[in-house]
């Protein structure tokens, strides 16, 4: 044999080599895109705990205020960071800071070159517990000394985070952003927050466990709290303060005063109520509580569930829950289907005004786009 032929048969032999798997291969066939779903975010998970992502509640407190100009902005970065589903995003919104002096805070504005209202808070626990509280301001104080409505839970909020270990002084600036009780975005770091909530994606700064919170029955939800786990053989003791916030949707204001006067405002979350329903040990257990029947339509909300050691500490577990859809709400999605049809049935198609006549001589080719006649040119002249 030459060495010609077993040069050619050296690449025959490599040749089907080659061919073999590349046929083996192509024949396969490939996985369903629901396994290849999984893969991906198995791969994605494996990478996660690499980098020490964690899949943990976010509580995200916003402070803001309707006659704040720099509150709009802040406003509508927190709506931005629902979209977040590890996000847990409530809004304190204190609608007028004027009148809410005798619960013993104060109110101070910044010249109108500044951006941002200043709520400067006493530390006097005595005095604030039983000053005379008018809710929102919306009556002026008895003369008879009595409370006449229960401090609103935004000032009380507000209150709790200035004498602790967040805040070093008295003041607590508008907007201020809170996470998980702990870290805290102030005023002229606005700027900062995607890079703060990004670190509250890693176990080495979120620590907080998830609470189960679910419908029993049309008026009580069951608050279902989870186990402390720990690594140590005598667990630290664990006392922590349970707290349910009612919120609602959204409210929107017509501003025709102030800083942002003629100006809409949209608040998101905005909070109503909050109360305290329980203690945890770091024990699994569960709480039971009465609510309203949810109202549906602009009424709608739903419940954030906090466990902290007390109010302006960091948070060690959050959950939610949202209002189950009423009729009206159901009947508003349905209207609103409905008009979403009846308005892609009206749209008229597109049509080209006054077309040129289309004839053996007129028939553009396939590669010549046929352009409309200006209607001051007559088909003719066209021609």
């Amino acid at each position: 044999m030459t060495c010609f032929s077993i040069q050619k048969s050296l690449i025959l032999v490599l040749f089907l080599a080659v061919l073999v798997p590349v046929c083996a291969m192509a024949q396969a066939p490939e996985p369903p895109p629901e396994e290849i779903a999984k893969l991906k975010a198995a791969d994605q998970a494996a990478a996660d705990a690499k980098e020490g992502k964690v899949d943990a509640p976010i509580v995200i407190e916003l402070y803001t205020s309707s006659d704040c100009t720099a509150c709009v902005f802040a406003d509508r970065i927190i709506y931005d960071a629902m979209k977040d589903k590890n996000v847990i995003a409530l809004s304190c919104h204190i609608k007028d800071v004027s009148n809410i002096g005798s619960a013993g805070l104060r109110a101070g504005m910044h010249d109108e070159g500044k951006s941002t209202s200043e709520v400067r808070l006493k530390n006097d626990i005595e005095e604030a517990t039983t000053a005379q509280q008018q809710a929102y301001g919306e009556e002026k104080v008895q003369e008879d000394n009595k409370i006449d409505a229960p401090m609103d839970p935004c000032i009380f909020r507000q209150w709790t985070f200035s004498p602790g270990r967040v805040n070093n002084d008295v003041t607590v600036g508008l907007p201020t952003f809170y996470f998980n009780g702990d870290g805290r975005i102030n005023p002229s770091w606005m700027d900062y927050f995607s890079t703060m909530l990004r670190t509250y994606h890693y176990a080495s700064k979120n620590k907080m466990l998830e609470v189960m919170v679910r419908w029993k029955d049309k008026d009580t939800i069951s608050i279902h709290l989870p186990q402390k786990k720990s690594n140590k053989k005598k667990p630290d003791p664990v006392n922590g303060s349970v707290w349910l916030i009612r919120y609602k949707d959204m409210m929107v204001e017509h501003m025709d005063k102030g800083m942002n006067k003629g100006r809409v405002l949209r608040f998101s979350n905005i909070v109503e109520d909050i109360k305290h329903i329980g203690k945890w040990h770091g024990a699994m257990r569960t709480i039971d509580v009465d609510v309203a029947v949810p109202q549906g339509g602009k009424e709608r909300g739903g419940y954030v569930v906090i466990v902290a050691p007390r109010l302006g500490e960091p948070y060690m577990a959050a959950g939610k829950l949202v209002d189950y859809p009423v009729a009206a709400d159901l009947e508003a999605t349905r209207a609103k289907i409905e008009r979403a049809k009846e308005s892609a049935e009206k749209k008229p198609s597109a049509v080209i005004a006054n077309p040129p006549p289309v004839g053996p001589d007129t028939v553009p080719s396939a590669t010549t786009p046929m352009e409309p006649v200006p209607p001051s040119v007559s088909p003719e002249r066209a021609r």
